[in-house]
């Protein structure tokens, strides 16, 4: 609904991407609504999730650009979004790849490896900027 109804209403009016409310707005709900339809009552639990790895993604990007001042701003504006997304494609993976069934000492050491390697991935992606690597 996102993309194919608010996005073209708001493109023809918008002249900066601040522009985009509703869009950001819709597309929010839409996770959301997503999330709450995937995961159903542990939802909470899965977005506490999210935001403690936007809080590790943070820390972990100050830790490695702590240059200047500019590197708290580096650290909020990249370590968040990084964060957010790493813990939303880790909430997916753990839920449909992981075997619920499996002992919850491997399952933990499985859990812990896949969201590091997510989080690295997500690190490095937005450190070169999609760029050749």
């Amino acid at each position: 609904m996102a993309i194919a109804v608010v996005f073209p209403i708001e493109k023809s009016k918008a002249i900066t991407i601040a522009e985009f409310q509703y869009t950001y707005l819709t597309l929010i709900i839409g996770v959301l609504l997503s999330m709450y339809g995937f995961l159903g009552t542990r939802i909470f639990t899965a977005l506490l999730f999210m935001i403690l790895s936007a809080i590790i993604s943070s820390i972990i990007w100050f830790v490695l650009f702590s240059d200047s001042f500019v590197s708290m701003i580096v650290a909020t504006w990249i370590g968040f979004p990084v964060g957010l997304l790493a813990g939303l494609i880790f909430v997916i993976v753990n839920a449909l790849f992981l075997e619920p069934g499996e002992s919850k000492r491997w399952k933990l050491i499985k859990q812990v490896l896949v969201y590091v390697l997510i989080l690295a991935m997500f690190t490095l992606l937005f450190y070169k900027g999609g760029l050749d690597i």
